[in-house]
């Protein structure tokens, strides 16, 4: 990662997604985890307004995922827009306002969280997805 100079910024990332102490360590020299955040990290150095994240939490153990669900929320109530794609329907169910529900390429469903609950009538998004996609 070699960071040689660390501004307010990126500092401040850093700090948030526990990765200062690792500034200036090579990338291959990092766990899987330590990557998944540091790839979160360099989404967000320029401070875009939109924040695509491809499954972020792929592989990553049950502490850390908190950990990123925690950040991804303090995002999102900081006024970033996120754009989630994941195959965890718990995540989805989590952290999303609006879901967007793709089988075989093509969009089955794309609407607010809540206007889907209420329609299927459903306490889990993971009902609705089987019951949508058949599988």
């Amino acid at each position: 990662m070699v960071l040689k100079k660390k501004n307010r910024r990126t500092k401040k990332i850093l700090e948030e997604l526990d990765l200062y102490n690792k500034a200036d360590s090579y990338t291959r020299s990092l766990s899987g985890g330590m990557k998944r955040r540091l790839m979160i990290a360099k989404a967000l150095v320029h401070d875009p307004s939109i924040l695509v994240l491809d499954e972020p939490t792929a592989g990553v153990d049950v502490t850390l995922r908190q950990q990123l669900w925690k950040y991804i929320n303090k995002l999102k109530s900081n006024g970033k827009t996120i754009l989630l794609t994941t195959h965890y329907i718990e995540e989805a169910e989590r952290l999303c306002d609006r879901i967007c529900i793709v089988a075989n390429g093509e969009i089955i469903l794309s609407e607010d969280k809540k206007k889907i609950m209420e329609e299927f009538k459903k306490k889990k998004l993971e009902e609705i997805f089987i019951k949508l996609t058949k599988s």
